[in-house]
């Protein structure tokens, strides 16, 4: 799943409160930042970035796969509306340096004649997962790893965002006390293809044969 849900050009910045943690010393692997507080976001303004942001500090060396590799570690509970209509879509999104860490959909559906909240979303960990509740609270953990330009030295900003287009189905979304930004040894896997046309050259219409091959590598270590 893409991490872009069509950001609309104005935002509405709610307080900001500071905590910095210094994340030093080399060969230290662990979580280097945890949430002060409960990060919080509600509202019902359409193609509107409704946010709440804290802050952290990473150290001077700090890059995604030069010292380290960063992950995303967060608690989220949601405020449902699950008699929004079918067209309402709202999203959910964890950023660092307004780079989206973490993006879920949330629309509703019917099954069996009753209505259902569906979210979706994806990441590196674990892959694309989805799920239906017919409450009105839904509690999930979420885990990524950062964007590269969504980690660099010194002061980095963590951001909890919502919006809804067509309708509201997240009246309201919380980043909990406790969520962290984890600094690790281990980066996320990568996927190589190749192919290859016979022949190698054609005109319009000739058939070719392509052949693929792909190749998977394990975990990647940082420095």
């Amino acid at each position: 799943m893409g991490f872009c849900a069509g950001f609309a050009l104005a935002a509405i910045a709610t307080a900001l409160t500071l905590r910095l943690i210094e994340a030093s010393g080399e060969g230290r692997f662990g979580p280097v930042y945890e949430t002060p507080r409960t990060v919080a976001v509600q509202g019902r303004s359409l193609n509107r970035l409704i946010r709440d942001t804290v802050y952290f500090r990473l150290p001077e060396d700090a890059g995604q796969g030069v010292d380290a590799w960063y992950s995303l570690d967060v608690d989220l509970e949601m405020s449902l509306d699950p008699s929004a209509s079918p067209e309402a879509r709202s999203y959910v999104s964890v950023l660092t340096d307004v780079r989206a860490a973490a993006q879920i959909e949330f629309r509703t559906v019917r099954v069996g004649g009753e209505r259902y909240v569906r979210w979706s979303t994806g990441e590196l960990f674990t892959g694309d997962s989805s799920g239906l509740t017919s409450g009105r609270m839904l509690r999930l953990r979420f885990r990524n790893f950062l964007q590269r330009i969504g980690v660099r030295p010194g002061m980095n900003a963590l951001t909890l965002q919502l919006e809804h287009y067509n309708g509201v189905v997240v009246t309201s979304a919380r980043m909990l006390r406790g969520s962290k930004i984890v600094r690790g040894v281990l980066g996320p896997p990568r996927l190589g293809v190749a192919a290859e046309a016979s022949p190698s050259q054609a005109s319009v219409g000739e058939v070719v044969l392509l052949r693929m091959a792909s190749r998977a590598w394990a975990y990647r270590r940082g420095a």
